[in-house]
């Protein structure tokens, strides 16, 4: 896990052990469900894996404890991008679960300074919730997955 001091960003691979990784499935067909058939985001055992890997390294190696209060999946359909989001809580993490290449998050601070950074299947960034940001245009030619959870300090 990096951290970017200005911005108080943190971001890295999620590196789990071997026999361990995230499979990427149950988060996608979550996510499917939640946006064309407007279910709630189904808990899976991927979605604990990737909420306790942040928590308990977080609170390791940044002495951040956080708790996850909220979660939900975004597709990014070919050329689609997302409109600049805000969200509750005091952290926001964006989890890669599908990334064709790599797609831009554009953090907004300082009122007129942006820093962007790419994200990739796997890779994740939590930034501060007060931040603004949005998802640049996927420039694949498939749907890309994004995985957010919202943490609030203990």
């Amino acid at each position: 896990m990096d951290k970017k001091e200005l911005l108080n960003v943190y971001y890295g691979d999620l590196k789990m052990p071997e026999g361990f990784e995230i499979n990427p499935e149950p988060l996608i067909l979550s996510t499917t469900s939640q946006k064309i058939l407007n279910k709630n985001f189904s808990f899976s055992k991927e979605w604990d894996k990737i909420d306790t890997y942040i928590r308990e390294y977080s609170l390791v190696k940044h002495d951040l404890p956080i708790e996850g209060i909220e979660t939900w999946g975004d597709m990014y359909l070919p050329n689609q991008c997302s409109k600049p989001l805000k969200n509750n809580g005091d952290f926001t993490l964006i989890y890669g679960v599908k990334i064709k290449n790599t797609c831009n998050i554009v953090i907004n601070y300082e009122h007129d300074k942006t820093w962007e950074i790419p994200l990739v299947t796997n890779k994740y960034i939590m930034f501060p919730s007060s931040k603004k940001y949005y998802v640049e245009h996927n420039k694949s030619t498939e749907i890309n997955y994004i995985q957010t959870i919202l943490y609030e300090l203990k």
